[in-house]
């Protein structure tokens, strides 16, 4: 079973590798199957990113789903992720830029309401972070 706490930490990771502009310890965590996507990904997101949100997690069937909101001057995308343990630890196999609320991010090119769409009302809130805080440390009241 995939352990919750083991995704915070390697989201967390994950995000401070974005946030420090070291794109092969973000690379890390995508796995084999995701291929080139990882570099898709990333070119649709905002440039000069300063600030990294865990918006929600959500527990799935063998997996977890996470919303993942990057700030930068530019604007702002969320990222919706999709966690597997493979190999013995949590990876990305799948990932997503999803429309935000001021039209910044790209709209997926399915209509098909996502998972994590469908069940909205279990996302839980976390707080936001910078790149010396740790993704869902300060959760909002």
């Amino acid at each position: 079973m995939l352990d919750e706490g083991a995704v915070r930490e390697r989201i967390d990771a994950h995000a401070r590798g974005i946030l420090a502009g070291d794109l092969e310890q973000a690379a890390a965590d995508f796995s084999e199957d995701f291929g080139e996507g990882a570099a898709e990904l990333v070119a649709r997101l905002p440039h000069g990113i300063r600030s990294v949100e865990l918006t929600g997690l959500q527990r799935g069937d063998g997996e977890l789903l996470a919303r993942v909101r990057y700030t930068s001057d530019e604007g702002e995308a969320t990222v919706e992720q999709r966690w597997e343990e493979r190999a013995g630890r949590p990876l990305i196999v799948e990932a997503k830029v999803l429309p935000g609320p001021d039209g910044s991010g790209e709209a997926p090119r399915s209509r098909a309401r996502s998972p994590i769409t469908q069940r909205k009302k279990s996302i839980t809130p976390a707080g936001r972070i910078a790149a010396s805080d740790p993704i869902g440390g300060r959760r909002k009241s």
